[in-house]
């Protein structure tokens, strides 16, 4: 137990590094947090103890990195799962009680898929499209009052002396395996997931500033308390802003809009019902109307926008609709979704081939031909 005695020294005594501290902290929060398990004491007890010796066993010296981790958990039956890559090298171990099988975890074994990158389609009021993934940098185009310039952030709607005379609307979409940034004229930062689309006026006037959204996005929006910000979510709810950070996730075939506050406050808006929120709040609309939410994982919420995937006890097909997304595939379920729901972490910039062997080594089986990515039993 040496060498864990001198980490949990280290990190009692503020003297371990940022790679240990985030190691004991996310390490312990995984049997803390998740409490409802269906475990008794004796049995997370026997479990963070096998666990920690296991660490222990296969630590090194501290290397430098990224801590990823993956727990996974059946809904049937009690079973807790927990994978550490440390600069690229890791271990596994498997708990659990309860009905399961010996079969060996299957490899994939087509070839592998590409993560997404930036890229989106910009569509001018003339019906114009223009591709942004192969446009070269510069002015791309003048709309009514602004100029469309293209650099290697995304594009910039920058707007000239002279006021539009009349408002015209240009669209930015992203298709699946896509992402982009937008500034809009009024100073705005837009980014955009992929599968979702931002629709705006080319310069801004009047006495609000409107855009509609699909999909998810992510905004910084530019305070102007005497022309509010307005975000129109596909026609089903409405956002009022005057000058904040938020994100809204609302793809069609997700279980609802989810719009969540990092700093300044905004008011939802939903039929009759509607909420003032505060940073780390958040609201879900859903068939049984708006929810508030006070205590938002908001880090969760926005970890597409900083390149990773993050879980928390989330069913296997809504992963797999995030990677439908990202990859640019198709999900086929052989015989039915999997009982399966995972907590962790992954990079954004893993391809298809090495974020699946992550969820194989859970238990979870693939087969990928061309862009069908096929779920075993």
């Amino acid at each position: 137990m040496k060498k864990l005695q001198r980490l949990l020294t280290r990190y009692t005594k503020g003297t371990a590094s940022p790679e240990e501290k985030e190691f004991v902290e996310q390490y312990y929060s995984l049997f803390e947090q998740e409490a409802d398990l269906g475990m008794s004491e004796g049995e997370r007890k026997q479990l963070v103890d096998a666990n920690w010796e296991k660490m222990e066993n296969g630590m090194n010296e501290p290397q430098s990195g990224k801590l990823i981790y993956m727990l996974a958990t059946r809904k049937r039956w009690i079973a807790a799962a927990v994978i550490f890559l440390i600069a690229g090298a890791g271990w596994f171990w498997y708990a659990g009680t309860g009905t399961n099988t010996d079969n060996p975890v299957q490899t994939a074994t087509a070839e592998d898929i590409a993560p997404g990158r930036n890229g989106a389609i910009l569509t001018l009021d003339n019906g114009k499209e223009i591709l942004l993934d192969s446009s070269g940098s510069g002015v791309i185009a003048t709309q009514h009052g602004s100029k469309v310039i293209l650099n290697d952030n995304g594009v910039v709607y920058a707007p000239e002396e002279k006021p539009a005379s009349a408002i015209v609307y240009n669209t930015l979409s992203t298709p699946r395996g896509r992402q982009f940034h937008i500034d809009l004229p009024d100073g705005t930062s837009v980014w955009l997931n992929a599968a979702s689309s931002i629709r705006f006026p080319a310069s801004f006037t009047g006495n609000e500033r409107k855009v509609t959204i699909t999909g998810e996005a992510y905004f910084e929006v530019a305070a102007n308390k005497s022309m509010p910000f307005v975000v129109d979510v596909n026609g089903k709810a409405m956002i009022q802003v005057l000058g904040t950070v938020f994100n809204v996730n609302a793809y069609e075939d997700g279980k609802g809009i989810y719009t969540s506050l990092l700093q300044g406050s905004i008011r939802m808006n939903h039929q009759k019902e509607s909420f003032t929120l505060l940073p780390g709040q958040q609201t879900m609309i859903s068939s049984k109307g708006m929810e508030l939410v006070p205590h938002a994982d908001t880090d969760m919420a926005v970890a597409w926008k900083n390149g990773k995937f993050q879980f928390s006890f989330t069913p296997i097909d809504e992963i797999l609709s995030q990677f439908a997304r990202w990859y640019d595939v198709d999900v086929i379920y052989e015989r039915g979704v999997p009982d399966l729901a995972f907590t962790g972490m992954l990079r954004r910039d893993y391809t298809l081939k090495q974020a699946l062997s992550i969820l194989e080594t859970m238990g979870v089986h693939f087969r990928t031909e061309g862009r069908k990515l096929i779920v075993l039993p």
